[in-house]
């Protein structure tokens, strides 16, 4: 992971409005199986920017796990309940699973990356 962090950094220096590149960097700062490698705050600011120009589910729950890794719990449940109504199959069982267990509170950062 710590050499796909590398690569990421070094892509989105040569391209900085990639946002196929923004969006795993974010992803990968928000839910790295190796917790030192996550950066919540910058995982927020790197989704936000990729969910506000494409509002898609991947998107928001990357947007989700970086708000969760930013101890921003209540933000994180309340945007991926609302994405589990979204999807298809509405109401999808991971991402309500995923909802309770942030709206817990802290600590509510993601354990492993899901799907």
């Amino acid at each position: 992971e710590r050499r796909a962090l590398e690569r990421l950094e070094a892509a989105l220096d040569v391209m900085p409005g990639e946002g196929r590149i923004v969006h795993l960097l974010a992803r990968l700062l928000a839910a790295a199986s190796d917790t030192t490698l996550r950066d919540g705050a910058r995982a927020v600011e790197l989704a936000a920017q990729v969910w506000q120009a494409h509002p898609v589910p991947a998107h928001g729950l990357t947007l989700g796990l970086a708000l969760a890794e930013a101890g921003r719990c209540a933000e994180a449940a309340s945007l991926v309940r609302r994405l589990a109504g979204d999807v298809a199959p509405p109401g999808d069982a991971e991402l309500l699973a995923l909802a309770d267990r942030f709206a817990a509170g802290t600590p509510c950062r993601p354990v492993a990356p899901p799907r």
